[in-house]
């Protein structure tokens, strides 16, 4: 038997929603913790197809199993089969030992891709959910973790029958394992909590931890979203504490997923600020509140002349998602590029950051003006790249020059770098 899976990825087509939903309400009743877009990715436009597979990918690179549910729709969907292809993609690097399973839906004849090691045939069974559950669980390893006391075998008897109201009772039981296992399986199963019991579930959720269960009480907060909002303290304290960074930044991305707001901001914000390993992740999040996290502009600003190219990387797509125009972001942006351009680089993610923010945050001539200023006179070689890139741009601007033709002489410029910018992305390297 394979090792127990505990984070499998539910890959479908949003027309098999409703099965597949209360496939995942099952495997959290064994104790396991699916990943599908309901419950963990976040939801992006539809006119954000880029912005879409990078949450998939995510939460594909996060499992440690991956189911697709096959059907028509399913297979005339680009995300599902990103989906597929991106766990195939890991089959071949860092998980040669994926579990890959296929629930064929409406067609036993489907062709079934070879690098999935298991199929389970549904279209002949009359029985449905119950007939995948025990061949499903058996190709993913089991139940995982160690073999759960009788106590919460029970409350798990009582997520899978649907019985909340049983379930709410165990939260005053004098064992803490079942009350721990209650509020989790209540905080992902059961949309009908009234405010007493949400405050308890939040509470053992919180103190769950500093436990073993700490990913599925992570898993708990995060589905809970802006009503967890009870637990940041704690939820903060984990993030500042030694625990293992993966688990440190799933705290964060539930800090995320409470939303914007100053306690939930001022957490990020620092968490991006101090030398730590999740710094990255932090950024992220407050780039996914968008103009909520304006606040936090300046220390994001300040991030992207870290030395670190990567975290500088982050930053500015942080500012990009923040979309704050203000001139000391646009100076942020201008000299990203600049760098790009002294220490010689190739055409990088840096320098395509750049140019996609300067073309997402749209700004006017007289925006983009007033932040070029700054970044002229911070770098001689700024100056000395644009007269190399742009010379007769620069010529006509250095002639007969005056101070009462500053404003116009930027304005011109800041023209001339917004078009140029674009040509040379798509055209050329800088």
């Amino acid at each position: 038997m394979p090792m127990a899976t505990l984070r499998p990825f539910l890959s479908y087509s949003s027309a098999d929603r409703e099965f597949v939903e209360r496939v995942a309400a099952r495997l959290t009743a064994r104790g396991l913790l699916p990943i599908y877009d309901q419950w963990w990715l976040r939801s992006t436009s539809a006119d954000e197809p880029l912005a879409s597979k990078r949450e998939l990918e995510m939460g594909v690179n996060h499992a440690d199993g991956f189911v697709y549910f096959d059907s028509v729709a399913a297979r005339q969907s680009q995300y599902v089969k990103h989906e597929c292809d991106w766990a195939m993609w890991r089959t071949c690097s860092d998980a040669p030992h994926l579990p890959m399973v296929c629930v064929l839906l409406d067609d036993p004849d489907a062709h079934v891709p070879h690098w999935f090691r298991a199929t389970i045939d549904l279209t002949t069974s009359d029985c449905g959910i119950d007939a995948l559950m025990p061949d499903l669980l058996e190709e993913l390893g089991g139940e995982p973790g160690v073999p759960a006391s009788a106590t919460v075998r029970g409350c798990r008897r009582l997520a899978e029958a649907s019985d909340f109201t049983r379930l709410r009772a165990e939260l005053r039981s004098p064992d803490e394992d079942a009350r721990r296992e209650a509020a989790i399986l209540l905080a992902c199963l059961d949309n009908t909590l009234d405010p007493p019991a949400l405050s308890t579930v939040v509470r053992e959720l919180e103190r769950a931890l500093t436990t073993a269960d700490t990913e599925r009480s992570l898993r708990a907060l995060g589905k809970l979203q802006s009503k967890a909002a009870a637990a940041i303290d704690g939820i903060v304290r984990f993030v500042d504490s030694d625990a293992d960074p993966f688990e440190r930044a799933r705290a964060i991305r539930v800090l995320g997923r409470i939303g914007p707001r100053e306690e939930t901001l001022t957490a990020l914000t620092r968490a991006a600020t101090r030398p730590s390993n999740v710094r990255k992740a932090a950024l992220t999040e407050l780039g996914h509140m968008g103009a909520a996290a304006s606040a936090a502009v300046p220390a994001v600003v300040a991030l992207t002349a870290s030395g670190d190219r990567h975290l500088r990387l982050v930053a500015l797509a942080a500012l990009g998602n923040i979309g704050d125009r203000r001139p000391d972001v646009l100076v942020a942006v201008l000299e990203a590029l600049a760098e790009t351009e002294r220490q010689g680089l190739a055409p990088s993610q840096l320098h395509h950051n750049a140019m996609s923010i300067i073309n997402q945050l749209a700004p006017t001539d007289s925006e983009l003006a007033g932040a070029l200023l700054p970044a002229r006179r911070r770098s001689r070689r700024f100056k000395e790249w644009f007269r190399e890139q742009y010379p007769e741009s620069d010529a006509a601007i250095r002639g007969g020059l005056t101070d009462d033709r500053l404003d116009e002489e930027l304005r011109a410029r800041a023209r001339s770098i917004m078009l140029g910018c674009q040509f040379i992305g798509a055209e050329r390297p800088f």
